[in-house]
């Protein structure tokens, strides 16, 4: 009498617990010090970065105004103001030290810088109500601490020829006691803004070498 054995092999599955390493108290205290001092080096960096980013706005903006009232006296055929002044209020006054907004018109606009903006190809404009403003700007809401500092000018009006009452150089600075640009090793790139003689208008750096793109003018 034959008796046949199967021998059956069976294979258990068990699952396999993986123990993932996590950091220790120490290895986690090294990588937040090493955050900390990478942060260090890199926000006052990102700080004159913004800065300087503000500077480089207001410039343009003031470039800007300058070129727009220049266009609208030649297309109106009448004398543009272009102001900078101390606010843009009804108790504004034009400042030429220390500038924290601009204003074009068609009269001086001390004192009502806070009226209508008109448009300049409105067929009425020659009969609206002074000061006929035709823009403005504020630093304070477009480009932060930014100081207009217009060098005892502040304020250039453009004939119908598109030349200016006098040539004017708008220096664009920050207000911080730390960020002059003045002081040799400050970070600031403080911009100016020209107009010659002729009524053009142009951007120049002060830091830069006379002999380099985009310097200011030796005086």
């Amino acid at each position: 009498m034959k008796h046949d054995f199967k021998l059956t092999t069976q294979t258990v599955l068990r699952p396999v617990v993986r123990h993932s390493a996590g950091f220790s108290l120490v290895e986690l205290v090294i990588v937040v010090a090493i955050i900390g001092m990478m942060l260090a080096l890199a926000l006052p960096a990102f700080s004159n970065m913004l800065r300087n980013n503000q500077i480089r706005a207001a410039a343009e903006a003031v470039l800007s105004g300058v070129q727009q009232a220049r266009a609208i006296a030649v297309s109106t055929n009448q004398r543009v103001f272009f102001t900078l002044t101390d606010n843009l209020t009804s108790n504004c006054s034009i400042e030429p030290a220390d500038a924290k907004s601009w204003v074009i018109s068609m009269d001086s606009p001390e004192n009502a810088c806070d009226a209508a903006i008109l448009n300049a190809k409105a067929p009425s404009l020659a009969t609206a109500a002074a000061p006929r403003l035709l823009g403005t700007w504020s630093a304070t809401e477009k480009a932060g601490k930014t100081q207009l500092v217009g060098n005892g000018v502040g304020q250039v009006s453009f004939d119908s020829f598109g030349r200016p009452s006098t040539a004017a150089s708008i220096v664009i600075n920050m207000l911080d006691n730390n960020y002059n640009c003045g002081t040799a090793d400050s970070e600031a790139r403080c911009l100016t803004v020209l107009v010659s003689v002729g009524g053009q208008a142009s951007i120049c750096d002060q830091q830069l070498a006379a002999t380099k793109l985009g310097a200011c003018p030796a005086s």
